[in-house]
């Protein structure tokens, strides 16, 4: 894809995973992955185990209790980038001693906690064959497939991606099972939780991809449709240097999928916590990643990347602040770049609170020169002035500003997307 510039980035994810390995790339029926193991790809390239977040901060002290994932990582790298999780959305809280990777009775494959004797995560698979199998492939897919039969794959990791697109794995829809493979970016840097940002095909079934807010119909961004060569928003995808692209759309299936054109590369295609997509490039002689493309391009087309009451700047150091009167609703979030919670208003507005009179109010307003409007507006068609819309909006405790030029605009609730 885009070759345009390269940045120097931190971790991924700051993890702490098993010290030794598994020589091994199989789960069997009746084995366990041991506790600080992992199963490794007969390439040597990728590997499966047990990982927590680093969260040693001020916010986090050490004796917090640790929050434990299965995922899947590249093996030959000493920064650790997990690449799939399994339990993202169900942690193993404490130490992951008491927990085991198996192939359950019923040929699945899942993680049980032996110290409550539950299922913390399985594959939930339809399963008839007598036995099955876990093997991690050297594309680093995880598959549960028939042990008498090798063609037959029950269960696919490629199939349940979290927060990356993967290279060699189809993105997109299963038109026959109805499987829709959809990125969801993580919570922050220390829970790899779902986020507030997806990627997917586009649902009105134009043959493109859309970022949006999740469980929304807000869209901000999307690759513009297929050519036949490559998405029309990214013609840089034209210049084919580092992947092969391919779109299918036939009966069966409509998905994307892109493989490197050389194959020692490491690099990584992720939706960040703040809504951008991310290709990371493995720098072997630096010993770190650096980032190659982003999409989009400025921070602050992303819908409430900053978060409510903030102002968005992209040519600012710290590309979020808050309004002149707010502060940082919770600073251990935005330390691990979950800016959902925005900021918080300093001082209680007398409407609605203390003052319930519409006349008397000590409430102003503050004059923001210089930034774009919001999206979401809602017209005041009566008010014809300035003054009229002023009061419109005072009028209104949920009213939290409004706009004059040659209409009166109002926002209600969370002011979002405010941007110089």
């Amino acid at each position: 894809m885009l070759r345009t510039f390269i940045i120097l980035v931190p971790l991924l994810f700051s993890i702490h995973s098993p010290a030794c390995s598994a020589a091994t790339d199989t789960i069997s029926a009746g084995e366990a992955l041991p506790k600080d193991e992992k199963l490794v790809s007969r390439n040597g390239r990728f590997a499966l185990g047990f990982f927590h977040p680093d969260t040693d901060s001020k916010f986090f002290p050490r004796h917090t209790l640790k929050h434990w994932y299965l995922g899947i990582w590249f093996d030959k790298i000493p920064v650790l980038t997990p690449i799939w999780i399994a339990n993202r959305e169900n942690p193993i809280v404490g130490h992951h001693r008491v927990t085991k990777l198996t192939i359950a009775s019923d040929g699945n494959l899942a993680i049980f906690n032996q110290a409550t004797r539950s299922t913390v995560w399985s594959t939930h698979a339809s399963i008839t064959a007598k036995k099955t199998m876990v093997v991690l492939q050297d594309n680093g897919n995880l598959i549960l497939r028939d042990a008498s039969n090798s063609s037959n794959v029950l269960w696919q990791s490629f199939d349940y991606p979290t927060d990356v697109m993967l290279i060699g794995a189809k993105f997109g829809l299963d038109k026959v099972t109805g499987l829709n493979r959809v990125i969801v970016s993580k919570k922050s840097l220390a829970d790899p939780a779902a986020g507030l940002y997806c990627l997917e095909l586009d649902p009105t079934g134009a043959n493109q991809y859309v970022l949006e807010f999740c469980n929304s119909s807000i869209v901000y961004w999307s690759t513009g449709e297929w050519n036949g060569q490559f998405f029309n928003s990214i013609p840089e995808m034209s210049g084919r240097t580092l992947f092969d692209f391919k779109f299918i759309n036939n009966n069966q299936e409509k998905y994307f999928v892109f493989n490197l054109l050389e194959k020692d590369l490491i690099t990584v295609c992720f939706l960040d916590i703040s809504g951008q997509m991310k290709q990371l490039l493995w720098l072997e002689n630096k010993q770190e990643w650096a980032t190659i493309y982003t999409l989009p391009k400025d921070l602050c087309d992303i819908y409430a990347t900053c978060g409510p009451f903030t102002v968005c700047n992209s040519n600012a150091l710290q590309v979020c602040d808050c309004i002149k009167g707010f502060s940082v609703r919770s600073p251990k979030d935005w330390e691990l770049e979950d800016r959902a919670g925005g900021c918080i208003r300093n001082t209680p507005l007398d409407c609605g609170t203390k003052n319930q009179s519409r006349t008397a109010t000590t409430d102003k307003f503050y004059s923001l020169p210089g930034i774009g409007l919001p999206t979401e507006a809602n017209i005041i068609e009566a008010a014809r002035t300035a003054d009229q819309c002023a009061l419109a909006c005072q009028n209104n405790c949920s009213c939290t500003a409004y706009s004059y030029g040659n209409r009166c605009s109002v926002w209600y609730d969370d002011l979002l997307n405010v941007r110089v």
